[in-house]
């Protein structure tokens, strides 16, 4: 544990430098808007679209925004390529009414096209920059997706900032065979979301490999406590090697499907599916591992299917942290890193009393201690949140968090006193040195001190890092695409 306390000084000192950094400076950003197309009614697909630019500052004190004079382009060939052109935008629009709700365009009542990538963009676009220049046409207006009388199986729709919507009539036989595609090449003014990972950017690729690696080092770890018990004291390195490399095959199986999604903004991917499809594989295989190992070790048919479970349970770790996204994670890190403090800090404490106790009892008693103490400190979280509130029923709140924490501090006390007195102990190897007049193995200021300490030395470690984590990943939001 002294290890651990020995980085909060470094901990704390990256927190200081980046606290201490300059602010940056004021934004600003060029917002420019595809209001309007029309399509050239001689000419198949040469179309003409109205753009719109303004410059906005934000600051803290005032909005400034000017509006920068329209253009018109042009495209000859179906909206693939465009550019800007003198010609006078036509008033005349042949074309169908649609409409927009939210980011699902809508013709009559049939939803026809949705805005793609949404797992995408809602993990790597910046909540800042980007999405105050996201502007899609409002919705439950009627919008005019227009079309040319030499060619109206097409329809040209305008999409705000993200350029415009190519498309097929759904009113003319047979034009269902054209995919909509999203086309803003060749629009200077135009800074659409971009939906796949810049490959020239080698930094966000490797803060994104490393995202991808962590859990999986996470899930090596959690396999580890499971799978040491079929191996003696001397051979739990096995253990580490296998779940070490069952994670890594894995893990490079999930980074190349993560490569080819980030790649490639054909493929979309719901976050439900994606979780669903990594838990079915890491359950399966864990599992399988799990029921091999139990077997070999020739353990009970009670023993292979608890040992089985657990695995199963452990390797929905990751997929939880998927979908629960930087939230779940922290709470896995405090869990994983309550574990470690708990139990070295009580083997540590065993040693000191001379006694000694099995392994899984070690285990359990720290994860016990850790959703104890867990359940203990998040009332104080409300009784500082109540502190905070100006409304008229802050000071109920603040009573109700402190009589939570009272008492659940005096039912860990009895808690633990109950568990002491029921753990299965053995004695060391030692002269007799009278242990039988002491206080029972959990109670008294010595046990109370260390609990503290090891409490606090968890708090602070696992603190530090979920503000290094949030703090990263907004670091990475605000860079954006």
């Amino acid at each position: 544990m002294r290890r651990w306390l020995a980085l909060l000084p470094l901990i704390m000192l990256a927190l200081a430098a980046l606290a201490c950094s300059p602010p940056p400076p004021d934004p600003i950003y060029h917002v420019a808007r595809v209001l309007k197309v029309s399509a050239n009614p001689q000419i198949a697909g040469t179309v003409y679209v109205w753009v719109e630019g303004q410059y906005i500052t934000f600051t803290y004190s005032n909005l400034d925004n000017v509006v920068v004079p329209h253009k018109v382009y042009e495209t000859t060939d179906y909206g693939q390529n465009w550019h800007e052109t003198d010609k006078l935008f036509p008033d005349s629009v042949s074309g169908i009414s649609c409409f927009m709700r939210g980011e699902d365009l809508y013709i009559g009542d049939k939803l026809v096209w949705s805005f793609p990538r949404p797992v995408f963009r809602s993990i790597f676009f910046s909540h800042d920059a980007d999405n105050k220049a996201f502007q899609l046409p409002v919705t439950n207006l009627p919008l005019d997706a227009a079309f040319s009388p030499a060619d109206p199986s097409v329809l040209y729709i305008p999409m705000g900032t993200e350029g415009v919507l190519v498309g097929p009539n759904p009113n003319i036989a047979g034009a269902e065979a054209r995919p909509w595609r999203l086309t803003h090449n060749g629009f200077i003014q135009l800074r659409p979301h971009a939906l796949t990972i810049n490959p020239s950017d080698d930094g966000l690729l490797f803060t994104v490999g490393a995202f991808v690696a962590l859990p999986f080092l996470v899930y090596a770890w959690l396999l580890t406590q499971v799978w040491r018990y079929a191996f003696p004291a001397d051979g739990q390195h096995r253990a580490l090697a296998l779940a070490s490399a069952l994670s890594i095959g894995l893990g490079v199986i999930a980074w190349l499907a993560i490569w080819v999604w980030l790649s490639d903004d054909r493929i979309e991917v719901p976050l439900f599916v994606a979780a669903a499809s990594i838990s079915a594989m890491m359950i399966t295989t864990s599992s399988l591992i799990a029921i091999w190992l139990a077997h070999s070790r020739h353990f009970t048919t009670a023993f292979t299917v608890r040992f089985a479970l657990a695995t199963a349970v452990l390797s929905l770790m990751v997929p939880v942290g998927i979908v629960g996204g930087l939230t779940a994670w922290v709470i896995i890190i405090f869990g994983i890193i309550g574990f470690m403090f708990y139990r070295r800090g009580v083997s540590h404490y065993m040693e000191t009393r001379h006694v000694t106790t099995t392994q899984w009892g070690l285990d359990r008693l720290s994860v016990e201690l850790t959703i104890l103490v867990f359940m203990l400190i998040s009332p104080i979280g409300l009784m500082f949140t109540a502190l905070s509130d100006t409304q008229f029923n802050s000071s109920l709140k603040f009573l109700g968090a402190l009589v939570v924490v009272l008492s659940s501090l005096a039912g860990l006390t009895l808690y633990i006193k109950w568990r002491g007195q029921h753990m299965m102990l053995k004695k060391k190897a030692v002269p007799d040195l009278g242990l039988e007049d002491e206080l029972p193995l959990f109670q008294g200021n010595v046990w109370w001190n260390t609990l503290s300490a090891i409490s606090m030395g968890w708090i602070i470690t696992a603190g530090s890092i979920s503000i290094v984590l949030w703090i990263a990943q907004a670091l990475i939001l605000f860079k954006g695409f």
